[in-house]
């Protein structure tokens, strides 16, 4: 298992299964953010995160720089602004769409959980607060047929620490990706 940062902290580990998989934790206080139960049986997340890799390097620097919520509601974390700018109506067509089109473009760069891929990753929301990171999560109806471990939390990390071990692993992770590819190839190829 390669592993980023300071589990006690905020760390992400993963272990390259083969080119489509990994086993992929987010830990947050010692705890993996990303740990469910099916059948009482405990699983790490396991699925083709290349996605995930993708998502994270596109929007780092939105979850870097971008302050705020686009819409006018209250909460305190970005879990609460989200969910509390859904109970929006209005009448009026464009409004409406307007309203529901800046709170996706939010959500799609703030939660990586549109990179999922068919997985059952936790929906997990990075936002800037001052000069922390703010990680939000309540996955607690998430998933019918799974109980997230660690289903609700909120964690603030240093911005400078995140994004160096965010950097470091998308880095890490495609160095990976690379060396198994050509690795393969130079197998499959018999030299």
């Amino acid at each position: 298992m390669r592993i980023f940062g300071n589990k006690k902290e905020f760390a992400i580990e993963y272990e390259l299964d083969n080119f489509s998989k990994a086993e992929f934790k987010l830990y947050l206080d010692s705890k993996s953010i990303c740990a469910f139960k099916r059948n009482n049986i405990i699983y790490e997340f396991k699925w083709d995160i290349r996605e995930l890799v993708d998502w994270l390097e596109l929007n780092l620097n939105y979850v870097l720089s971008e302050e705020g919520f686009p819409l006018p509601v209250e909460g305190n974390t970005a879990v609460e602004l989200y969910q509390n700018s859904g109970e929006f109506d209005s009448e009026d067509d464009d409004t409406f769409d307007s309203w529901y089109e800046k709170r996706q473009d939010w959500s799609f760069r703030h939660s990586w959980y549109s990179s999922r891929a068919g997985g059952y990753l936790a929906d997990v929301y990075f936002r800037k607060v001052g000069d922390k990171i703010e990680i939000s999560w309540d996955n607690c109806n998430l998933y019918d047929n799974i109980e997230f471990l660690n289903p609700v939390g909120l964690c603030y990390i240093e911005l400078k620490q995140f994004k160096g071990i965010i950097e470091n692993f998308i880095k890490a992770f495609r160095l990976d990706i690379e060396l198994y590819s050509t690795s393969y190839q130079t197998d499959a190829n018999g030299f």
